[in-house]
């Protein structure tokens, strides 16, 4: 009985180490489907691991593609595979054998012995794993003994908020080559794309709900290769809107090594499709409705968590004069998107933290007066212009201040910015970058993750 010893693959977190795990493989005949039922997936976070049912093509010293089926046990990195097809007449023969993961009958190798296959545009989202015959693998030998190998690697998301997932698009700045038919060079493990090839990957996450307290981890499989310009990615939720987030710094994606981004908040991208979430004791109504630079469309609240949501027919480009004043508010999530937080906007409301985008340039007089805010996270790393004013009686003047200023106060602001916003030591009436001198005791240097 012919056998062969097939190895599975762990993946790197850092860098590449041991891929191998032994898998003996028998030969025997017998009828089944095929590339559907792939199911290897990670382990561990980097072992990759065979599944019963599991397919492989092998080109046993031929160009003839046989279909092999592992019978081991679930989960493990040894176990017996069996040949499923009746190998039809070659046409031509190698000195080599060689095994692609997962079966697929319109896999080939050519006369160079390049790995025929395409790299498909659509993944499938599972938890702690690549999708489910996601990841291809290759693997060429002289005798009985095959030791596959991943051909991607894998950008690892982590993402919070409160969303349903639908799909998770991902693509180069430089529209890079990403899916399609390619031809794969199994001795210097790299891949050629032969047609017009994709420029995104999308990734299907059926039934994945986010949460605000505990990341959510997605793989992305891709072929290996420099971003000099970095990537995108695009989050659709099941309620049809879109947030995107985009990195300019290069990045290299290596073979068979997982590369994590940093957590990621849903409230800190960017949304194409704008909604503004909220908690609340009540339904909040803004006492303005055109001061977002965007329409009002909806407003949704839930009695039972106290959660709203708020959406726009357009980008949220600020949250204007008055917008939440002496609401009952209790938190809300700004949106990326916001440039400006205008005059008194959050006077006089019940809200107690809250963050302030990167992009925000202006703070307008009043903004959180009289609120509730005792902690406030500042992710602008150029101080925001802050207005300030005061009112003049015969015998007293009143601080109207635009940011809480009083004992216990935290305004987080970037650790590599510290400088920049305690530097000033004067303050006027009206809206400087200077008027931060008023709030230099309560600012401390802090972390953020992008």
């Amino acid at each position: 009985m012919k056998k062969l010893v097939l190895v599975a693959a762990i993946i790197a977190l850092v860098a590449c180490t041991n891929e191998y795990s032994s898998i003996p493989l028998e030969s025997q005949i017998m009828t089944v489907g095929f590339a559907s039922d792939a199911r290897v997936q990670l382990l561990d976070g980097h072992k990759t691991v065979w599944n019963q049912g599991d397919m492989i093509s092998v080109f046993y010293k031929n160009d003839v593609n046989s279909c092999w089926r592992y019978r081991g046990t679930d989960k493990a990195s040894e176990g017996v595979i069996t040949m499923v097809s009746t190998p039809a007449d070659p046409t031509a023969t190698f000195h080599d054998i060689y095994g692609i993961y997962p079966y697929n009958p319109d896999y080939s190798v050519n006369t160079f012995g390049e790995l025929v296959f395409t790299i498909p545009t659509e993944q499938n989202w599972l938890n702690g794993s690549y999708g489910i015959g996601d990841n291809i693998m290759v693997a060429i030998g002289e005798n009985e003994n095959l030791s596959f190998k991943n051909i991607f690697g894998y950008l690892q998301l982590q993402l919070k908020g409160s969303e349903g997932i639908k799909h998770i698009i991902f693509r180069g700045n430089n529209n890079e080559q990403l899916t399609g038919a390619s031809k794969y060079d199994p001795f210097i493990m790299k891949s050629v794309f032969t047609d017009d090839a994709g420029k995104a990957i999308t990734l299907s996450c059926a039934d994945v709900t986010l949460r605000t307290d505990e990341v959510q981890t997605f793989h992305i499989a891709i072929i290996p290769q420099v971003f000099e310009n970095g990537f995108n990615i695009e989050v659709e939720t099941t309620n049809g809107v879109v947030f995107k987030h985009k990195t300019k710094k290069r990045i290299e994606i290596k073979r068979n090594t997982i590369h994590p981004m940093s957590s990621l908040a849903t409230s800190d991208m960017e949304c194409i499709r704008p909604i503004i979430h909220y908690t609340a004791s009540s339904k909040i109504t803004p006492n303005r409705t055109n001061v977002f630079g965007a329409n009002l469309i909806s407003n949704v609240w839930d009695a039972t968590t106290g959660e709203g949501v708020i959406e726009f027919d357009n980008k949220v480009t600020k949250i204007g004069d008055y917008a939440f004043y002496e609401s009952n508010i209790k938190s809300i999530e700004i949106p990326a998107s916001v440039t400006e937080i205008g005059y008194a906007a959050f006077a006089y409301s019940k809200i107690s933290s809250i963050t302030i985008p990167a992009c925000v340039t202006s703070i307008g007089g009043c903004a959180f007066y009289s609120s509730q805010v005792s902690t406030i996270y500042c992710k602008p790393t150029v101080p925001p212009a802050v207005g300030h004013s005061e009112h003049r009686d015969v015998n007293y003047a009143v601080q109207l201040y635009a940011l809480p200023h009083k004992s216990g106060t935290k305004i987080y602001v970037p650790r590599e910015s510290y400088d920049a916003y305690t530097q000033y030591t004067n303050s006027s009436s009206g809206t400087y970058q200077y008027n931060w001198s008023l709030y230099k005791n309560y600012i401390e240097p802090y972390d953020f993750i992008e």
